[in-house]
C-alpha cells in the first residue's frame, strides 16, 4: 500500500479528472524510478514473470489491478460534467489503468522519470485537450 499511496493521492484530489489523472500518472511516473527500489509496479511485474504454479499470486495481482480501474472509474464519474461529451468513465479507466501499467514495464526497462512524465502528458493531453 505505501508504494502506491501516488494512487490514493490522486483519486482523493478534489480538482478536475484531468487533474486527477494526471497527478496519477505524474505519481506513478516518480513511484516507478524511485532510487534504490525496484523499478516499475510489483503489482503489474510480479504477474508477468510469475510461473504457473503461482496462479493464486497471479490472481491476486489480477483483483488488485482490477480494484485500481474501478477506483479510477469511481472517481472519473464524479467529475463526468468536465469530461469530453460521450466519455464512458468505464472506458477511460480502462484506458488510463493501461497507460499506468505500461508506464510499470517501461520503467522496468530503464525509462527515466522524465521520459515517463512524457507518456503521462501525452495522455491526458491526448483525452483533455479541447481542439
Amino acid at each position: 500500500q505505501r508504494e502506491n499511496e501516488f494512487i490514493d493521492k490522486a483519486l482523493q484530489l478534489p480538482g478536475s479528472a484531468e487533474e486527477v489523472i494526471g497527478s496519477l500518472l505524474n505519481g506513478a511516473a516518480k513511484s516507478y524510478t524511485r532510487p534504490g527500489y525496484p523499478r516499475g509496479c510489483l503489482i503489474v511485474t510480479g504477474a508477468i514473470v510469475a510461473t504457473p504454479d503461482l496462479k493464486g499470486v497471479v490472481e491476486m495481482l489480477r483483483e488488485f489491478r482490477k480494484t485500481a480501474e474501478q477506483r479510477i472509474a469511481n472517481r472519473l464519474s464524479q467529475d463526468k460534467v468536465r469530461l469530453p461529451e460521450g466519455s464512458d468513465t468505464e472506458e477511460l479507466a480502462r484506458f488510463f489503468s493501461g497507460v499506468l501499467f505500461g508506464m510499470s514495464v517501461l520503467a522496468r526497462d530503464g525509462k527515466s522519470e522524465e521520459e515517463l512524465k512524457t507518456y503521462a502528458e501525452m495522455a491526458t493531453r491526448v483525452l483533455f485537450s479541447r481542439g
